[in-house]
């Protein structure tokens, strides 16, 4: 393998688009990662930035006065990285703002899992919103959905496009605790009479044979370059350098914001000037992230083989961890200041400042009923 040196009916239907987000998109807001991964060895570190700025706006639209909150955004989830606190503050801003959203079917939490996103693939809507949404289009989209540039901007009209990824030596584990695989993987390897201590390990020493002992669950896919996939490229590409670092140059260019998991809070300074919010837009609580219930060591030497398995999904993950930083050297000297002044206002946010879900759900439920322009 050569290896090469991302709408009086429009307040009732925002509400009510709303709720259905939090009952459809993954369980609602305010969930994150359910796995502790305690990682062994050298973490992923801040890239060294030298004057690379080509491309990169050194002064923000905020600090010229000069931008309006933007309300067309386009938040392409991925699996295990945070994505569902990232759309909660997505979907709350939505809620306070009145404004309309995409959401996947009644009862769906996926567009699709394996298909590339399709106009028809959101909830059905009512005859008389057929026109409105191939004429005006929603606000906002932020469910699971594989990319597909042309069908959302379909939708969703003028948008910003956010993502968000996480180091694969974080995710992959995480997935194999969050969808259970660990447990199914058990109960084969016992039947098989294999001797190990990590059932994560005993997977990495042959991921590529073990797949086949969870290939008949609907997300196993997810273990195997999920974060690209999430993004547009296909499974059987993820060796193909050449398409990688052509897909790679197209998101660059489609992309406005690549958020970084381990970096989570600076990410959201950048999400909050390129969206032209306010700092209480993006607050966020521990409420929105799920009480850790397993833990899973990744020694040093299997960071190297997660890094060889996930190869796309690790080239994706640096190129963009330094792109992140770049924005931020380009940010200037006052980005520490701002990132400080956001740390000491999250010390004391209140979760009634970033809203309740459920209380969301119950009041916008009995609207939904009778308004709105799902079918």
């Amino acid at each position: 393998m050569a290896k090469r040196a991302v709408v009086a009916s429009t307040v009732v239907l925002g509400l009510m688009a709303v709720v259905i987000l939090g009952l459809l998109c993954d369980g609602g807001y305010y969930s994150s990662d359910d796995v502790t991964v305690v990682m062994g060895g050298t973490e992923p570190q801040r890239p060294v930035i030298e004057n690379d700025m080509d491309g990169i706006e050194r002064i923000s639209p905020r600090t010229r006065g000069e931008c309006h909150p933007q309300k067309q955004i386009v938040f392409l989830k991925t699996h295990k990285t945070a994505s569902s606190t990232t759309a909660g503050i997505i979907g709350l801003f939505a809620y306070k703002n009145n404004l309309t959203m995409a959401v996947p079917p009644e009862g769906q939490a996926y567009m699709d899992r394996t298909k590339l996103f399709q106009r028809d693939m959101i909830a059905r809507l009512r005859k008389s919103a057929l026109s409105w949404r191939d004429t005006v289009g929603f606000n906002v989209f932020s469910c699971h959905a594989r990319y597909n540039r042309k069908e959302m901007a379909a939708i969703v009209p003028k948008a910003k496009y956010i993502t968000i990824l996480r180091d694969p030596c974080k995710q992959l584990p995480s997935a194999l605790v969050y969808y259970k695989f660990d447990l199914r993987l058990e109960r084969k390897f016992d039947r098989q009479g294999r001797t190990y201590s990590n059932v994560f390990e005993e997977f990495m020493d042959d991921p590529a044979g073990n797949m086949a002992i969870i290939e008949s669950h609907t997300m196993a896919h997810v273990m195997h370059n999920q974060q690209f996939f999430d993004l547009g490229l296909d499974t059987k590409y993820s060796t193909d350098w050449v398409r990688i670092d052509k897909t790679i140059a197209k998101l660059d260019k489609e992309l406005d914001l690549v958020m970084i998991t381990e970096y989570y809070d600076e990410s959201l300074i950048l999400l909050r000037d390129l969206l032209c919010w306010t700092t209480q837009d993006i607050l966020y609580t521990k409420r929105m992230v799920r009480n850790s219930t397993s833990s899973i060591q990744v020694r040093p030497e299997m960071r190297t083989k997660i890094r060889q398995w996930n190869g796309a999904d690790t080239h994706l993950y640096e190129h963009y961890n330094r792109t992140l930083w770049q924005k931020i050297a380009a940010y200037g000297p006052r980005f520490n200041d701002e990132l400080q002044k956001f740390r000491d206002r999250l010390k004391n946010v209140t979760e009634e400042e970033t809203g309740s879900h459920r209380i969301l759900m119950n009041k916008m439920a009995k609207r939904m009923k009778s308004t709105g322009i799902y079918a």
